[in-house]
């Protein structure tokens, strides 16, 4: 079926968004995520030794409120659900078990066909509320990983009624969360596991300007519906042009992932496997036609490379200790005082720490220069003497935001 939209369907999205207040880039990967939740798992790429298909794992975050996450992710999901065939959704807390069997018994039509695809969307505007937090120790993360791959036959094996085997898996997930409960959420032993390595951190903090009024433009949704139907219905495996399979090979012997940042490593690692998706979703909202062309790989590299400027931020909450946040919290007593004696900053903290553990916090941020300490002369009491008082200040280079 031909296209309404003449050009890429995700700068038609982009547009359809525009008066609204989410950053851009929360707004671009809402739009990538509903093409790859439309193409599900009809679509592939054949690397040889596996496959990929469009599913992502996409988690928008920032600060409660700030950049309007769930508003962003609700457009895309009005979009998705006006599809004459709409994706097969999950969009509450659901138990490993009950995950299991709904994708066990998921029938959908291709065409004339029916089909049994394991297939679903997690839309989960809270993340936190989706996972919970069991989702560790009771398995849901492990069964996620375990679908990512989208595997033919994925099989389950439960303590009371054996094994559940799944056929054609594929799960797409899009959700928000904030810089809070990353840290307290996924355990910190777990950056660059399973499942934080396929994650994709969208973070921001600044949100476009301000709209009391954000308008819909219906007619311009409609045709993103519309063309949306038409990408549902691609199927088989993409080819490469002969310059993108030149170009592909070219970066992916030279990419070094070891000189990139430590923290996101594991993320690094899967890089290549998420160029190769996104290019797939750049190819289709341009054309019915399954081809890797080089410049769809290299907006797809453009795309990641944006929005790794800010994924470090993100991972780095996971991967924050007690000790950690301890030191965050002691640091911003000191900021925000200016200056600060310590004895006053030992009643600011009594509650939470003794006078050792405040010692060995004191000096770790000193020794990371991320404080100074120094004797400060002040009067002694009844205005007999003289007394020197330790004090503590954050460095004008560090201080200054």
């Amino acid at each position: 079926m031909p296209r309404i939209i003449k050009g890429s369907w995700l700068d038609e999205y982009m547009l359809y968004t525009k008066n609204q207040e989410s950053p851009d880039i929360f707004h671009r990967w809402c739009g990538i995520s509903t093409v790859g939740a439309a193409l599900e798992r009809h679509v592939l790429v054949d690397m040889g030794a596996y496959q990929v298909r469009s599913n992502l794992f996409i988690v928008l975050v920032a600060e409660p409120a700030l950049c309007k996450k769930s508003t962003a992710m609700t457009l895309a999901r009005k979009v998705l659900d006006k599809m004459e065939n709409p994706v097969n959704m999950f969009a509450q807390k659901i138990t490993t078990e009950a995950l299991i069997s709904r994708l066990k018994h998921t029938l959908k039509m291709d065409g004339t066909r029916v089909v049994h695809n394991s297939a679903c969307m997690i839309f989960a505007s809270e993340l936190s509320t989706f996972l919970g937090s069991d989702a560790y120790n009771k398995g849901l993360v492990a069964v996620l990983v375990g679908l990512y791959d989208c595997d033919d036959k994925w099989s389950y094996e439960t303590k009371y009624e054996g094994a559940t085997v799944l056929k054609n898996t594929w799960v797409h997930l899009l959700g928000a969360t904030t810089p809070a409960w990353l840290k307290n959420g996924f355990p910190p032993e777990s950056v660059g596991g399973g499942f934080t390595s396929r994650i994709i951190f969208v973070y921001s903090e600044k949100p476009r300007e301000r709209n009391p009024f954000p308008q819909i433009d219906y007619e311009l949704r409609h045709k993103l519906v519309k063309d949306l139907d038409t990408i549902s219905n691609l199927r088989g495996k993409f080819k490469w042009s002969r310059e993108g399979k030149g170009w592909y090979e070219k970066w992916y012997k030279e990419m070094d992932v070891t000189k990139e940042s430590k923290v996101l490593l594991g993320y690094n690692l899967r890089k290549a496997v998420n160029l190769v998706k996104i290019a797939m979703i750049l190819s289709v909202c341009e054309s019915n036609v399954l081809t890797l062309q080089k410049k769809h790989l290299m907006q797809s590299l453009e795309v990641l490379d944006e929005v790794e400027v800010d994924m470090e931020m993100a991972v780095k909450a996971i991967e924050k200790t007690a000790k950690g946040s301890n030191l965050d919290y002691v640091l911003s007593i000191i900021r925000a005082g200016g200056e600060i004696q310590r004895a006053e900053l030992m009643r600011k903290v009594a509650y939470k720490h003794s006078a050792q553990e405040l010692d060995e916090i004191i000096d770790t941020l000193v020794q990371g220069k991320m404080i100074v300490e120094y004797e400060a002369t002040a009067q002694g009491l009844g205005g007999k003497g003289k007394r020197e008082r330790k004090m503590y200040r954050v460095p004008i280079s560090i201080g200054e935001d």
